[in-house]
Formats: C-alpha cells, sequence, structure tokens
C-alpha cells in the first residue's frame, strides 16, 4: 500500500492479493469515517508453490505517519478459499454501512463456487459473520468480473468457461436472488469484462476465445437490454477484433472504457472508450484505442469501486426527452440542464465543486464558451428528513474553435526549378487532430460548391510565393467553422558541389 507520495506506508507490504486476481483489491470508507479505510483482497494460486490466501482485509488509518497514512492492521482472514472477484455497494441513504460481496465455496474451502457471500462494513467496523446466499450453479472458473449497478439492485458475475450471470440483490438484507443464466452468442464465448450502463439498461461485456498461447486472440464487445423479455436475445455485438480479454469500468462521466490487451503478458498504450452506454446498439458509439497512456500500458484489469459511487442522476436533457451524462457543444450552442423537480426541496448547485448562484431545478446555459464546460451537479435536498436525498451530474464540453487565420511557410522543393517560388505542399500536416478535419479550397466559389482540394497531401500551389487559401474545419459534433491559410514559399539557392547539389534553407 503506497501513500500519495509514492513510498511505501508503514507496515504496508505483504498485503494479500494477487497480481493474476481478476479484481485483487477494493478499498472502502469506514462509515462516518474521514480517516479510516479497508482494503479487501482476494487471492487466486498460479502453481503449487503460490499459496491461495483467500479472501482477507486489512485496515489503514490515514491519519497516521503525518496524514500519509498507515496500515494498522493486517490480512484478517474472512474466507479461506474465493473466487478471483469483489463488488461493493452502499446499503442505502440513511444506513450507510457497505455491503462487500464475494463468491466462493459454500464451506469456504472446497473448489466449487457456490454461494454468494455479503460482508457489511458499519462505522463499527467489518461484520465477520456474512449473509450467505446458495446459487444454482456450480460455478468452477474463478476468474472474471463481478458488478453492481450503481443502484444496488442487479448484480452479474462473469466465469470464463463457467458462463455468465445476472442476479437481484436486496441491498436492505444482502440477499441475492434470481439465478438467471445468460447465453452468448457469440464466437468469443467466455466472458471476462462487465459493466451496467449508467442508467441501468444496459449490461456490456467483453468476451473472448480463451486463447492462451501468444497469439490467436480474439475479443467481442457485447451488449445486453436488461428490459427486453429475452435478455440473451437483445445481444448487439458492438465491437470484435484480435485483442486479449479486458475489464469495463464505467467512468465518473459517463462513459465506459476498456482494458485492451494484445496476450496475458503484453499490453497496449492505449484505453477503449464506449462513450454513450445508454444508447441502444451501435449508438452506444465505442472507439477503440480512444484514449492514449503515454507509452504505459493497459493489460487486462482496471480497478473495481464502491458502484454506488456512479449513482447520480443526468442534467443535460436531449431533444427526445431522455437526459445524458455528457454532452459536447460548439461555442454559440445553448443547452438546458434540468434537474428533478420536487416539492419543499433545496438545489445546490456546483460547478467544478465551487457553489454557483442558481436558485430552482433548472440552469440554462447560453451561447456557450471555453470557460462554461466543466462538470455541472445539483445536490436535491428534500425538506422531509425521511425522504432520501438525490444528486445529478453532467459533464459539459466546448469544443475548440479553430483560428481564424492559419499560415503555413514553406522552402520551394522543386527540383527543377527551386526559386520560381511554386512546389509541392502537404495541406494534411493540419489534420493531425482528430476532432477536427480540414478542407481546403482555392477560393470562394470552390467552397460555396464543397469543391475541396482532393489531394490535399500533394497541393501545388498555382500562385508564386505567397497564396491565400480558403478552408473549412470541422468537429467530431459536425460544427462548421471557416477561415483562410496563408500560404508563404521560400526561394531555395542550389550550391554546385561534386557531390551535391546541397539546399540551404532558414
Amino acid at each position: 500500500m503506497y501513500d500519495r507520495n509514492h513510498n511505501v506506508m508503514p507496515n504496508g507490504k505483504g498485503l494479500f492479493g494477487d497480481p493474476s486476481s481478476t479484481q485483487s483489491a477494493l478499498i472502502v470508507p469506514q462509515p462516518d469515517s474521514s480517516t479510516i479505510f479497508y482494503i479487501f483482497t482476494v487471492d487466486t494460486s498460479l502453481d503449487v508453490n503460490d499459496q491461495d490466501q483467500g479472501f482477507n482485509y486489512s485496515v489503514v488509518d490515514i491519519s497516521l505517519n503525518g496524514g500519509n497514512g498507515a496500515v494498522t492492521t493486517k490480512n484478517v482472514r474472512l474466507i479461506n478459499n474465493t473466487s478471483e472477484k469483489l463488488t461493493a455497494v452502499i446499503k442505502d441513504c440513511f444506513d450507510k454501512s457497505i455491503w462487500v460481496l464475494t463468491l466462493a465455496p459454500e464451506d469456504g474451502v472446497s473448489p466449487i463456487i457456490d454461494t454468494f457471500y455479503a460482508f457489511e462494513v458499519t462505522s463499527t467496523g467489518v461484520n465477520p459473520k456474512a449473509v450467505k446466499t446458495k446459487l444454482n450453479a456450480q460455478i468452477q472458473d474463478a476468474r472474471g468480473y463481478l458488478k453492481l449497478n450503481s443502484t444496488g439492485d442487479k448484480i452479474a458475475a462473469a466465469n470464463v468457461t463457467s458462463g455468465l450471470y445476472l442476479y437481484d440483490f436486496d441491498s436492505a438484507t444482502g440477499i441475492v436472488s434470481n439465478e438467471q443464466q445468460i447465453a452468448i452468442e457469440d464466437d468469443n464465448i467466455n466472458p471476462y469484462g462487465l459493466e451496467f450502463s449508467p442508467n441501468n439498461r444496459f449490461l456490456y461485456v467483453q468476451t473472448y476465445n480463451n486463447v492462451q498461447v501468444s497469439v490467436g486472440h480474439s475479443s467481442s464487445l457485447l451488449q445486453y437490454d436488461l428490459t427486453a423479455s429475452d435478455i440473451a436475445a437483445s445481444m448487439v455485438l458492438i465491437d470484435k477484433r484480435p485483442v486479449y480479454r479486458g475489464a469495463l469500468q464505467l467512468g465518473p462521466d459517463g462513459k465506459i472504457y476498456r482494458a485492451l490487451a494484445r496476450a496475458y503478458e503484453e499490453g497496449t498504450p492505449y484505453l477503449g472508450v464506449i462513450e454513450n452506454p445508454d444508447e441502444l446498439g451501435l449508438n452506444a458509439n465505442y472507439q477503440h484505442n480512444k484514449i492514449g497512456l503515454r507509452g504505459n500500458n493497459s493489460t487486462q484489469g482496471l480497478p473495481p469501486f464502491i458502484q454506488s459511487f456512479f449513482s447520480k442522476r443526468s442534467l443535460v436533457q436531449n431533444s427526445d426527452g431522455t437526459s445524458s451524462n455528457s454532452v459536447a457543444l460548439c461555442e454559440g450552442d445553448s443547452v438546458s440542464m434540468v434537474a428533478e423537480l420536487l416539492p419543499n426541496t433545496t438545489y445546490l448547485w456546483e460547478k467544478d465543486g465551487l457553489p454557483i448562484n442558481v436558485s430552482g431545478n433548472t440552469y440554462d446555459l447560453n451561447a456557450v464558451g471555453p470557460q462554461d464546460g466543466g462538470r455541472y451537479s445539483v445536490d436535491i435536498i428534500p425538506d422531509d428528513p425521511s425522504i432520501c436525498p438525490l444528486y445529478a451530474e453532467s459533464l459539459i464540453e466546448v469544443l475548440e474553435v479553430p483560428q481564424a487565420s492559419i499560415q503555413l511557410t514553406q522552402c520551394d522543393l522543386n527540383l527543377d526549378n527551386s526559386t520560381d517560388g511554386i512546389t509541392t505542399i502537404n495541406l494534411d500536416r493540419f489534420n493531425t487532430d482528430e476532432d477536427i478535419t480540414y478542407y481546403f479550397y482555392e477560393n470562394e466559389t470552390d467552397r460555396l460548391n464543397d469543391s475541396f482540394i482532393t489531394s490535399p497531401s500533394e497541393y501545388v500551389n498555382t500562385v508564386p510565393f505567397q497564396q491565400t487559401l480558403l478552408y473549412k474545419a470541422v468537429n467530431i459534433k459536425g460544427c462548421e467553422y471557416f477561415g483562410e491559410l496563408d500560404i508563404d514559399i521560400f526561394p531555395v539557392s542550389i550550391v554546385p558541389n561534386s557531390t551535391g547539389p546541397f539546399y540551404s534553407c532558414d
């Protein structure tokens, strides 16, 4: 366990868990405490020399070690043998205790996984006596993710070769019920990564072909509609490609991120992103290799969280009556943010964590500019203390506007005549931003007719030395901006030489 300065905490070495566990560790704050945190770990065994330490927890007091924290209790055993999965959810808004769930054998020892264990974390600590629910399924494969939805009433379990299952969860009692196995109608039949959409309508599943050698991997990203009468039949193939298995994780921006690996021990420097996970089918808009990791590698895993952290309503109102967690706007656009209207209720609005002067349940942004981008949230607090407060949030992105005038300066690189100011120019150098595409025109008539230069990488200027082209820039939202490109061409003197010619250019 590391502190905020990237140093190992006192007593922070030797915590159980395993680098091969699907969900090796999950951190849970103690209710009504700002200093005590519990680290739950699940272990696994790779060979006869690798002992399986089971399901444990350790305790961190962040107030110790000058506010950098120290591990005060380590490796308290709860179950001797368990699966590689764990998840957590808040019990309710009044009783702030937290359920931590795992799948394990009923006796805690045998290799057959057939029981849900729900451990309650309260303001007094971890209750070692779990609420246990026996399953009908006899699961033999411990691998794969376990996820609760953000409202805490549905559980999904991916068990690789043992299949995909869906359950109901009663957060008041900790009891699991209504077991459903979901058949996977795809070439890649082994489920691994899981995530619920923010509105909890859809379940996303990452499956793979279970190839264990370094080549031949195939992975699919599937969507299931949990409101369908036949959930298995509602499957939509969102993406399929030759990559290895990987996690799915909902982010605070309402998007779902996908870990990308080439093989078991070979990662890639990217994350995939499901941009609109509340949308049906391909409208979910999966973008592969969307997030670059600056040379660092994504492998198979993404960290688990208390799924209640993602339980929030959306503010942005769409034209079809739905709402969104995030929206991209062009400068000058307008947007309305609307929270649930309740009688006798206080609305506390914030932008990027700072209070803003808004009263009521509606906030309108008109003719937005760059300063309007950010995270907007509202706490909805009924006057009646017996009614749970609500929280709503949306992310507003204001897309960048291209410069009205851009410049290109280049030497005359024409080998036949390097002094006439006519040369080949690569206009595609401006198309490096994946969110903006440039189209170039030689005159206003061409731009009005959308008769753009068709070979921008090999454009030859028609006016020597100085020429002005017109451009249209289109961003990912389809907004169009118009401007000019000023081109300056400088002649180049050729110096004769026995091994020449040489070119000199400032």
